[in-house]
């Protein structure tokens, strides 16, 4: 089947407990050709030849990163190679992020309780089916569900 050509994109939301509302605090978009090459992202690009799940890898594991222990909900288009028939497709996905190492108790309770409502508010306002909305706590349950098929 043929897949529409969309760059990689991923955006973190985060949920703010003071003024009881979600905002998109950061967006990464495929690099721009050029001479500029990144070995994984930064300075808001995804390099080429990198995926989202490079990216998200980078955000979620290095220990700089401001999500290694800490939550958040991440938006982000997805290549996906069916098992069976090697279709492949391009899914937007969206995923609780909770790390089981997160301290802030209170920050885990905020987007446990809020998720029902993130969910609806992005089924109906980018269209993101309930199949792709996902909760992780570490990045192995990540990794098994979003890795890319080994060829």
């Amino acid at each position: 089947s043929m897949v529409k050509d969309r760059k990689p994109q991923l955006s973190i939301i985060e949920l703010q407990k003071a003024e009881m509302k979600a905002n998109i605090v950061s967006s990464y978009d495929y690099a721009k050709a050029g001479p500029q090459k990144y070995d994984h992202c930064e300075n808001h690009e995804i390099a080429e030849g990198k995926s989202t799940y490079d990216c998200l890898k980078d955000i979620l594991c290095e220990e700089s990163s401001r999500y290694h222990n800490n939550p958040c909900v991440v938006v982000m288009n997805h290549m996906t190679t069916d098992k069976h028939s090697g279709s492949v497709r391009d899914d937007v996905i969206a995923m609780k992020w909770s790390p089981d190492d997160c301290t802030d108790r209170t920050a885990k309770m905020i987007y446990s309780s809020a998720w029902g409502a993130v969910k609806d508010v992005l089924s109906s306002a980018i269209n993101v089916s309930i199949n792709n909305m996902l909760e992780f706590n570490d990045w192995d349950d990540v990794s098994d569900r979003l890795a890319p098929s080994k060829k």
